[in-house]
């Protein structure tokens, strides 16, 4: 799987988005990286940004902002493109970051939508 930099951090909360095509990539996308599919970081359009509504003629409409996240991202886990990681390892990371996540998410349309996720995922075990 090739998943750009805010994939990496999103896969882990998000669970649909925008339309019923997109949220059905996000859930397999989703499934396989949790269950240790090999990941490689790349730069620009992913698999999931290939049903995404904000697509168009193969670039995203936000490009400019979208990248900024991506290289926030990888700053943030301490990766960059061509790496490849399975989830577990980025998961690992993302525990020590929930100051740092709650900043990324802040403002996100889908912010939300992750909050169970991410209450799960930062309580105590």
């Amino acid at each position: 799987m090739r998943l750009r930099g805010h994939h990496l951090v999103c896969l882990n909360f998000l669970t649909e988005a925008f339309d019923s095509a997109f949220t059905a990539l996000l859930r397999e996308m989703r499934e396989r990286a949790l269950a240790g599919e090999e990941v490689e970081v790349i730069e620009g359009v992913d698999e999931l940004c290939s049903r995404c509504p904000m697509l168009a003629d193969g670039a995203c409409e936000f490009e400019e902002e979208v990248r900024e996240m991506d290289a926030d991202a990888l700053e943030a886990l301490g990766l960059r493109v061509g790496d490849r990681v399975r989830m577990e390892e980025v998961r690992e990371k993302l525990k020590g970051l929930k100051e740092w996540l709650d900043g990324f998410c802040e403002g996100c349309e889908f912010q939300s939508t992750c909050e169970r996720e991410k209450e799960t995922f930062f309580s105590p075990a």
